[in-house]
């Protein structure tokens, strides 16, 4: 008997258009030559790249790539292994007088695949243009990612998170031509060793072939008026199989700030570092426009971001550094409503402030992330050194503000798992440090007739440290976990508030006017974590954290210590639950306490601002409780490119403590009222969003409202204190041919609060933004962007800005015109409510400018 036996084969290649680009989805076989019998077929990619294994006999082969968008494409090869690679002729196929595309948007169970290129037009130039064209994808103005209502837990580049949540700067400088596809990671868990799972999704970008390994250089150049315009910028990025890296330089004076790209949105957020001062300057609030209407800036910004991944580790290294100048300029009118007062308290302040940021961030990874174990190090120091000067004009008199800010923290976070069978272990132990030396002047202090400056000087030192270790079993659809923790957090605050007459002596802080003190917080206890999951329909996940929690607060000027212990029990419980691939219901419930804060345990007075001094009067504990809970309904149908979610929820929450403001004048003291107090929260939302071929059209539409009770605390007068909130909003984005783009958004709110008789006039407020683009050529691109806003409470309630921008492009170069607030809108007028009280702010807007830029690559 003769045996014959066969050699494996094994074909891996990619297909490609004309242009370069990969062709996913589509069909690639395998026969043997002179044979019609097929005997191997797979699809290619999301990069177009696919693997084929051939065991039968023959000399010849033929290898073949057929799909609804392309001309099939046939190559003879030897049998033997090889790498094949297509270039295929796309076409559009009709069917009785239909045209067949391909589906934009592709469900491979919980990741969904978005083809760029099906989405992308002529005027958008980074991904993030992009995705905001995409259905179910939402991006907020600060560049947050959320999909159907829920803000993004992880963002990867070829499924590599090298930038640690400040994701603005891949999605705000990768162009979108470089991107194949987006992939959206539904219920997506971070930690592949991990068994508790999560309702968040992540998004990963897949880059096309050849953007893949190579050196991208970009640089930016701009000169404009008025006043003289500067705009810069160099960008250099790699993005290989086990290497990534983004440089970026960013300078202007054109009303660019640098947090707008070095925003943290995930992994302790905020932005880049949090000072945490207890004090503060009179300065204008932040409008609710786009910012470079109303930033008077000198910026420069600094990002280095590397990760290399040797085997299965990735070591990681971020430096973000910026220097900052901001002035200005605007007016605030402030009333406050008073019980059993026939004229409300009207504080009136004129304003000019000048604030320099110098920030720095280091951090420093190490990351193996494995199905059965996880490793996962960070080193991170953070500084700054900030200050800011104003100075205020009111009709009580005119001063100068000086507010000294520096910061300097230093930490690391260690987190370990190891995954045995059916039993999990975790470590998790991180320390960090910080320092706070803050100081406030404020010359003269017009309110007090004999002194010239006053000095509140504040400085906070924290140890804060946690170590636990954790216990994982999985039995069946049945997941538990205990982890025993132990934390610790050491604060230490240092305040005296000084003075100086008008003939230049010096005032030592009184006994009443300072603060040493030592508020130590302890916790020891379990965490006990049961999940249960069937199938892929439903997954319930309890959480109890139990632990004993104790208090020290050892007041260094009295000689005193109060400690004070309790046992914490705060359970929480998530569940969902998938009727079919598009339909899930979500929802969840809540009861935490707390206790304790050292903001409500110092006795000595502070002043927290020029007009507002601050101490704690109770000896009690401060305890809070709260309690809450929602559910929502979420439809996600990717054939139709339609998501919708729709929720609710309520929140309860109780205080032993009620604190507020006693008014003598302008200055106002902070009073506590040894009494529980109450606060309800309803809210309702909906949102959809809708992608129609037609006119490549994305609609979305969202609606809310919310209402509360609660209790207001004014010169010593309790008051049932009650709000309303109705919302909606719409934006349309729609290409009804190659030469023209629409984009419409519109928001709508109405506000009100009131207390007893005395209910404060409803705040409405709408506004609208329309861009059109025109596209007369391939290289010539015309934006024509217009705002209008209206404010119902204001005595201007009407505001509308115009900008126009004309792009050119060639090959290496994009030149543009830019045009800023066409019709020289010199003011802004907002209205805030808050505790019945209203604040009108008008602000100083940049003029009419005009900006030439030209963008160039290098590569």
């Amino acid at each position: 008997m003769i045996l014959s036996a066969y050699s494996q084969t094994v074909i891996t290649g990619s297909v490609r258009n004309k242009q370069k680009e990969p062709v996913s989805f589509v069909t690639v076989t395998i026969q043997r030559l002179g044979e019609n019998i097929i005997a191997g077929f797979v699809s290619s990619n999301d990069d177009g790249r696919f693997q084929l294994t051939y065991t039968g006999g023959g000399d010849s082969l033929l290898v073949s790539v057929r799909g609804m968008m392309i001309e099939k494409a046939t190559r003879k090869i030897p049998n033997r292994s090889t790498t094949l690679d297509f270039t295929v002729e796309e076409k559009a196929n009709q069917l009785k007088e239909v045209q067949v595309k391909a589906n934009p948007v592709i469900r491979r169970s919980d990741t969904l695949s978005y083809l760029v290129g099906a989405f992308s037009g002529q005027g958008d130039r980074t991904i993030e243009d992009v995705l905001k064209k995409m259905p179910g994808i939402d991006i907020s103005s600060s560049g947050t990612i959320s999909y159907n209502g829920k803000a993004i837990n992880k963002f990867y580049i070829e499924d590599l998170d090298m930038l640690g949540g400040r994701y603005n700067l891949a999605t705000r400088n990768i162009e979108a031509k470089d991107v194949a596809s987006v992939q959206i990671y539904e219920n997506h868990q971070p930690i592949k060793a991990e068994s508790v799972f999560s309702d968040q999704a992540a998004i990963n970008l897949r880059l096309k072939d050849n953007s893949k390994g190579i050196w991208a250089f970009q640089g930016l150049a701009g000169f404009g008026y008025k006043p003289f315009l500067w705009n810069a910028e160099l960008t250099a990025m790699q993005f290989a199989r086990n290497r990534q890296h983004i440089s970026t330089y960013k300078g202007n004076n054109s009303g660019h700030t640098a947090d707008e790209e070095l925003l943290k949105h995930y992994d302790a957020g905020a932005t880049l570092p949090y000072t945490g001062s207890m004090l503060s300057v009179s300065q204008p609030g932040i409008p609710d426009v786009d910012k470079k209407r109303f930033t008077d800036n000198r910026t420069n910004s600094v990002s280095v971001n590397q990760l290399v991944k040797v085997k299965d580790t990735e070591l990681t290294t971020n430096i973000n550094f910026y220097n900052e100048r901001l002035d200005k300029n605007g007016y605030a009118s402030f009333t406050q409503y008073l019980p059993d007062a026939s004229t409300p308290l009207l504080i009136e302040e004129t304003t000019s402030n000048t604030t320099k940021e110098n920030n720095l961030d280091v951090s420093l990874g190490m990351q193996q992330n494995k199905q059965m174990e996880y490793f996962h190090n960070k080193f991170d120091i953070q500084s700054s050194w900030n200050e800011t000067y104003t100075h205020l004009v009111s009709p009580d008199g005119t001063n100068y503000q000086h507010l000294d800010q520096p910061y300097f923290s230093i930490g690391n976070n260690l987190s370990m798992m190891k995954r045995t069978g059916k039993h999990l272990l975790r470590l998790r132990f991180d320390a960090t440090y910080s320092n706070r030396p803050h100081l406030l002047c404020v010359t003269p202090a017009f309110y007090i007739d004999s002194l010239q400056t006053v000095t509140q000087e504040v400085i906070q030192k924290t140890i804060n440290a946690n170590l636990c270790t954790s216990y994982g079993l999985t039995l069946g659809d049945f997941t538990l976990n205990y982890t025993p923790r132990l934390s610790m957090n050491l604060r230490k605050m240092d305040s005296s508030l000084t003075a100086t007459d008008k003939e230049g002596n010096f005032i030592p802080a009184a006994e009443s006017m300072r603060n040493d003190l030592w508020y130590n917080s302890y916790q020891i206890g379990v965490d006990q974590d049961y999940t249960y999951k069937k199938g892929n329909s439903l997954r319930v996940r309890l959480i109890i954290p139990t632990y004993l929690s104790v208090i020290s607060n050892h007041d260094r000027l009295a000689s005193h210590t109060v400690s004070h212990s309790r046992w914490i029990v705060s359970p929480s419980l998530t569940a969902d639950y998938n009727f079919s691939p598009s339909l899930k219901v979500v929802t969840n419930g809540y009861y935490r306490k707390s206790y304790g804060n050292m903001s409500d345990a110092y006795k000595g007075y502070i002043l927290q601002s020029y007009r507002n001094l601050i101490r704690n009067t109770s000896d009690r504990l401060f305890e809070s409780s709260g309690s809450g809970g929602s559910l929502g309904l979420e439809y996600r149908d990717v054939i139709r490119m339609l998501f919708l979610n729709i929720g609710g929820g309520y929140q309860h929450n109780r205080k032993n403590l009620l604190y507020g403001y006693n008014y003598e004048g302008i200055v106002g003291t902070k009073i506590t009222l040894d009494q529980p107090t109450n606060t309800d929260t309803y809210s309702l939302f909906a949102g959809s969003s809708k992608t129609l071929s037609f006119w490549q059209t994305k609609i979305e539409a969202s609606v809310g409202m919310s209402r509360s009770r609660s209790e207001l605390l004014l010169q010593n007068v309790l008051q049932p204190f009650h709000t309303r909130n109705n919302t909606t909003g719409a934006v349309l984005n729609t290409t009804p041919c190659r030469y023209f783009n629409l984009a419409y958004q519109f928001s709508w709110m109405r506000s009100e609060q009131w207390v007893c008789d005395v209910t404060l006039p409803a705040m409405l407020i709408h506004s609208h933004n329309g861009k059109i683009w025109i596209f007369p050529t391939e290289q010539l691109s015309i934006n024509l962007n217009v705002d209008y806003q209206h404010f119902n409470e204001t005595g201007n309630p009407n505001i509308v800005f115009a900008d126009a921008l004309i792009r050119y492009t060639t090959k290496q170069i994009d030149w543009e015109l830019e045009c800023n607030n066409l019709f020289n809108s010199r003011h802004y007028v907002s209205t805030v409510y808050s505790g019945m009280s209203t604040s009108i702010n008008t602000y100083q807007l940049r003029p009419f400018s005009v900006l030439v830029k030209t963008r160039f690559k290098l590569k």
